[in-house]
């Protein structure tokens, strides 16, 4: 601050340049969707979320893998460009609040996503990698490497009517259900 600076000047013009002057940015952190499956550690996990993780076309996470959410995202990120599922994850309004770890058996819980791959979504989705991530507070956030499908529409029971089937994609804020005739246009 110089010394000419007067009261008022230094209340107005001097907090307005040191607002606006630019400040030295910290190097891009790398999305999670772009690290490795296996790279993927709870620091990263709690940096991501520190900045304000979001849904988006290739990123879904979920507090718990209730059956009908969790394999509609997963058939989802499959029948559109692939990306990342992370169980184990609170959110709010589509953005990342913290940690929601399951707290089960790790083997036992790993084995139940893969079932509910195999089983609750037609045809299954060939190459989903599955990674259990310890933290340090105990429990466990599950992530899921989905790659796009080339078998592509995936399909899964109706929650309400288990004789038919749904179609979902992938948009910014999340899943949504194909329309019938939607998935019959639909370039695969």
């Amino acid at each position: 601050r110089s010394e000419f600076c007067s009261a008022w000047h230094d209340r107005v013009i001097c907090r307005t340049l040191r607002a606006t002057r630019p400040r030295r940015k910290s190097p891009p952190r790398m999305a999670l969707t772009d690290i490795d499956i296996n790279a993927i550690t709870e620091a990263d996990l709690k940096a991501a979320i520190a900045e304000g993780l979001r849904l988006s076309m290739t990123l879904a996470f979920t507090p718990e893998a209730y059956n009908h959410p969790f394999v509609r995202d997963i058939s989802s990120l499959a029948n559109t460009n692939g990306g990342l599922m992370l169980v184990g994850i609170a959110e709010k309004d589509g953005v990342a609040t913290g940690f929601a770890p399951l707290t089960g058996n790790p083997d036992a819980e790993m084995r139940d996503l893969a079932t509910r791959l195999q089983t609750g979504i037609v045809p299954p989705v060939p190459g989903v990698l599955l990674r259990a991530i310890s933290l340090a507070g105990g429990g466990l956030v599950v992530a899921l490497r989905v790659p796009r499908s080339r078998q592509a529409p995936h399909s899964v029971s109706d929650p309400r009517d288990a004789r038919s089937t749904l179609v979902y994609t992938r948009v910014v804020r999340g899943a949504i259900k194909m329309h019938p005739r939607a998935v019959d246009e639909w370039p695969w």
